[in-house]
């Protein structure tokens, strides 16, 4: 993602519940998508609508998914960002 202003994740590391803040430079539909590292979809949430210059939150239950490493790709019109996280 080129024109990221910011994406900051966290608690990390999690236990319940992960939170995901972001702010573009552009409107989008936001999708975010949760894998375990042998690259199995464990989450999907899409057609998230982010306004322009706002700062967009999305929370994540992840209860079910304790003592793993994730990684959370969030995808936006004009790219993708994807980060490690891990559970407590």
């Amino acid at each position: 993602i080129d024109q990221v202003d910011e994406i900051n994740i966290f608690p990390v590391p999690f236990d319940a519940e992960i939170n995901i803040r972001y702010k573009f430079n552009y409107d989008t539909k936001i999708k975010i998508e949760l894998f375990d590292m042998k690259g199995v979809q464990l989450l999907k949430v899409e057609n998230i609508n982010y306004i322009k210059g706002t700062t967009g939150q999305s929370k994540l239950n992840l209860s079910e998914m304790s003592n793993q490493l994730l990684l959370l790709n969030l995808s936006t019109s004009q790219g993708q960002f994807t980060k490690k996280i891990i559970s407590n």
